[in-house]
């Protein structure tokens, strides 16, 4: 099973945190608040020291004695009166479950940490996994979480796939001695996980059920609590791993099946006249063997950028005047 191959590298029961990177993030910018540090994904930090501070790397553990534990997303961090902090997402496993703790990085402690399953404070979730790297907004003081919540092993199969359910979660109050939970979607079919971005007042994320199964695409109106959605399904296949990027217009995704979608963003996401499919295999200057799109697509200028399993770096780029996206170039790796 690709998820349980994936993640067998995470089995320590500690996760090491790169504190040189944070002390960097301290000195050039407020916050880092999502997969790739900002809008377009490009990684990119700017005045960074150029030495290792003093008692840096500092390691934290985030204990358990089976599962797959350990940190299987990235961390967002962000900077408040000098001092950075990181929030990390991970699995508890057992009755823990889903845990977020927050992480003075100057000095490598806890300063809070979700509670246990089925108490105040708690995300409610478990799966001994969590892949979803969370956004933090930062104009509101929001941390968006998203959780594998509950499956079923299938014994046949050895895959942890069948019932899969996920949900979205929101952490406010995050500078109190414990954040506040709140539900924003819940129930959801398959495992999240990919990354949470956020566009305006929507966040995106998608879904993996497993095999070639359709998954989903979601647009999620966050400006209100009342969390109005909207989903694009392709005709199979699912998300994973592979983060959405906009370029302002159009919100850009790959999927497990090798192609490239983008969507019109806003009241139009679930339409199917407002977008397209770019098909790796079969374009022009594509690869019958592209593989599975599961690398966030970074944006720069008007070219997108992303890798693919097959072995495979991209360069796309969408054409306003004919609506549709193409390869400009491909490099095998």
């Amino acid at each position: 099973m690709q998820t349980k191959l994936n993640l067998r590298k995470v089995l320590a029961l500690g996760a090491t945190l790169a504190m040189l990177a944070t002390s960097a993030l301290a000195s050039s910018t407020s916050s880092w608040p999502v997969y790739g540090g900002n809008a377009n994904h490009n990684s990119v930090v700017s005045g960074a020291p150029t030495s290792i501070a003093t008692g840096y790397p500092k390691q934290l553990n985030l204990t358990s004695t089976t599962g797959w534990d350990g940190v299987d997303n990235v961390p967002v961090m962000q900077t408040v009166d000098g001092v950075t902090y990181a929030y990390v997402l991970f699995d508890g496993y057992g009755t823990n479950g889903a845990q977020v703790v927050k992480v003075n990085c100057a000095t490598g402690g806890e300063v809070w940490r979700t509670t246990a399953q089925q108490t105040p404070g708690s995300l409610n979730a478990k799966s001994g996994f969590q892949l979803s790297t969370p956004y933090l907004d930062d104009s509101t003081g929001t941390l968006y979480v998203g959780v594998i919540s509950a499956y079923t092993y299938d014994p046949d199969t050895d895959e942890y796939l069948q019932n899969s359910k996920s949900k979205i979660l929101a952490l406010t109050n995050l500078d109190a001695a414990q954040p506040t939970v709140s539900e924003v979607l819940i129930n959801i079919d398959g495992q999240i996980n990919t990354p949470i971005v956020k566009y305006g007042s929507y966040i995106y994320f998608g879904t993996w059920p497993g095999g070639s199964n359709a998954g989903k695409y979601y647009q999620v109106d966050v400006s209100t609590t009342s969390y109005t959605y909207k989903t694009f399904t392709p005709e199979s296949y699912g998300f994973y791993w592979a983060g959405a990027v906009s370029d302002g217009t159009n919100i850009y995704f790959g999927s497990d099946n090798g192609k490239l979608y983008w969507r019109k963003a806003g009241t139009n996401f679930d339409s199917s006249s407002a977008g397209g499919v770019l098909d790796l295999t079969t374009a022009a200057k594509g690869a019958s063997d592209a593989g599975n799109v599961r690398s966030t697509v970074m944006l720069d200028g008007d070219k997108l950028y992303f890798t693919s399993q097959g072995g495979y770096l991209w360069c796309c780029s969408f054409d306003e005047n004919d609506e549709a996206l193409s390869i400009q170039w491909k490099v095998s790796l």
